[in-house]
């Protein structure tokens, strides 16, 4: 538990340009990963010509929302220092 506790703490106070590089890390991977979930539901009940920029849209969307969390919960905003949550992990 202490030891968590450690490591929480170590991320939470590294440079803020490490930190920023895995937000951006993680939400790359994040929204990597659900690329075929959503091309899959797309292709099985929206496909249209009219609509082909659907799936880079949805992506999008979850992209800048997992970033934005990614931001709030490592990085922080102007004059504070993040605290340790578990989330972080």
């Amino acid at each position: 538990m202490n030891v968590l506790r450690q490591v929480l703490t170590g991320l939470a106070r590294l440079p803020r340009v490490v930190r920023i590089i895995m937000v951006i890390f993680s939400t790359l991977m994040i929204t990597l990963a659900v690329v075929p979930w959503v091309d899959g539901v797309y292709l099985e009940s929206f496909y249209n010509t009219d609509t082909l920029m659907l799936p880079a849209l949805v992506l999008t969307i979850i992209g800048v929302l997992v970033y934005a969390f990614g931001w709030w919960l490592l990085i922080g905003f102007a004059g504070e220092t993040p605290a340790p949550r578990w989330a972080i992990l």
